[in-house]
Formats: structure tokens, sequence, C-alpha cells
């Protein structure tokens, strides 16, 4: 959600206390803007958290699996690209 704008799709609940920090739309939309190659490692981490939590990524060959992080990380791309206008 903080990356692309879209609803967020988990909860994460602490164990411990903990402190929070709130990072806005504006400060990392600088981050970003200074830092283009951040946009295509986020989408790759994204891409993978989610191939993994699809139902079928245990039944995918190994090449089969980078193959559709590679293409979900492309979509994560332009998504992060038109949240943040870069």
């Amino acid at each position: 959600a903080l990356v692309t704008g879209e609803r967020r799709q988990a909860t994460v609940r602490a164990v411990d206390e903990c402190e929070l920090m709130v990072i806005g739309h504006e400060p990392f939309h600088g981050v970003l803007a200074e830092s283009p190659n951040l946009v295509k490692e986020l989408s790759h981490i994204l891409a993978e958290r989610q191939t993994m939590l699809d139902e079928h990524a245990d039944m995918l060959s190994a090449d089969d699996r980078e193959r559709e992080v590679n293409v979900k990380s492309l979509q994560f791309i332009d998504r992060i690209k038109n949240f943040f206008e870069l």
C-alpha cells in the first residue's frame, strides 16, 4: 500500500512493544525520485512475496517461479511509478 497506493493486503501485529514510524507519500516520493534503482529493487521484493503468497506458487518449477516474479516485478514498477508520478 505504501508504494503502490493500493489497498493493503495484510495486517501486522507486534508480539512485543515497539516504536513505529509513519512515512508519508511526499518524503517517500523524494527518496524514490533520487534513487531510481530502488523502485526496481522494491518491485522485485514485492513480486517475490506476492508470488509466494499465490496458491499455486508451490507447484511451480524454480524457472517458472522466477519468470512469474519477473512479470510481477515489471507490473509493480509500473504501479509504483504511477503512484509516485515518477
